[in-house]
């Protein structure tokens, strides 16, 4: 019994075995291992193969980016020498327009003030009206008058004329002073700022009697008078030591003459006659006359009536010049 197990165990192995052995056999004659490794080979070579095209694609790639990187760095340093070029030029810039703003803030500074100024001048601009000069209701001449800033003004060559009787030979303006009469120089003096040495008859100097002269209606400030008439003069002696060379004037008869008297002016240098005048007449005008005076050490001025009434002769304005 026992043997009998046991041989049939070991049929059922060997069995096994057998079954076994035809398994592996038929496996082996089925599968070959190098024809396996070399297709695995022909994979991994066309792996291989297909991965060293992309790192020649990858690297031609690469060194193209090296190319693109290399220009862009040159062109970024171009670019940043522009930027500075360019920075450098706004700066420059920057400065010019701070100081255009400052010359522009002087500018309006300046606009402003003259536009202040502008609206005063304005304020004073002149109007110019034509117009006759009366006098005393008869009309004398014609002017330019002007008013401006509240004032008004009238022409020189108009006014002086008429209210002096002045041509324009006797009188002068030099753009800052006006000269009527004799135009002073160095040295130049009323005669009727000097006392005079010695004097006699009806005689008067710097006024007539407290009152201003008056020859045919036009007033004179300074002047030598006498109250004369046949027979009776009056005279004025003045020392001018050799100082002077000429002697101006003006010769009339006063308006205050009791009637219409005539007069004459004799004037002496050192004694001698050096000038008489002719017939001084009343209403007239008075008359300019200039003599020289050179040379002398006094003079004397004699006023002589023509008629057996008072008349007043006035010597108006007379002025010693060196």
């Amino acid at each position: 019994m026992g043997k009998t197990r046991m041989k049939k165990g070991m049929f059922i192995g060997s069995i096994v075995l057998a079954f076994s052995l035809a398994t592996t056999t038929s496996a082996f004659a089925t599968t070959d291992p190098t024809k396996a490794l070399k297709t695995k080979i022909t994979q991994l070579t066309n792996q291989v193969n297909s991965l060293k095209k992309q790192v020649t694609s990858l690297t031609s790639k690469n060194k193209s980016l090296q190319s693109q990187v290399t220009s862009l760095t040159n062109n970024n340093k171009s670019l940043q020498s522009q930027v500075n070029s360019l920075t450098s030029k706004n700066n420059s810039l920057q400065t010019q327009v701070n100081t255009i703003t400052g010359q522009k803030n002087t500018l309006q500074s300046q606009v402003t003030t003259l536009t202040n100024e502008n609206k005063k001048l304005k304020a004073l601009v002149p109007t110019v009206k034509a117009g006759k000069i009366f006098d005393n209701g008869v009309a004398t001449g014609q002017s330019n008058f002007v008013t401006m800033g509240g004032k008004s003004y009238v022409e020189i060559d108009s006014i002086i004329p008429t209210l002096t009787g002045y041509t324009d030979i006797n009188y002068n303006y030099d753009n800052t002073n006006l000269y009527l009469g004799v135009k002073p120089v160095n040295g130049s003096i009323s005669l009727t700022k000097l006392t005079p040495y010695s004097y006699s008859g009806d005689v008067q100097w710097n006024n007539w009697y407290d009152d201003i002269f008056k020859i045919n209606n036009k007033e004179y400030l300074e002047g030598l008078t006498a109250r004369v008439y046949d027979g009776l003069f009056g005279e004025f002696t003045y020392k001018i030591d050799n100082k002077y060379s000429k002697l101006s004037f003006k010769l009339g008869i006063d308006d205050r003459t009791e009637f219409a008297y005539n007069a004459k002016v004799i004037i002496y240098g050192d004694n001698n006659p050096i000038f008489t005048s002719s017939n001084i007449n009343y209403l007239d005008d008075a008359i300019d006359y200039s003599i020289n005076v050179k040379g002398y050490k006094y003079i004397k001025i004699k006023m002589i009536g023509t008629d057996y009434d008072n008349s007043y002769p006035v010597m108006a304005n007379p002025i010693l010049t060196p």
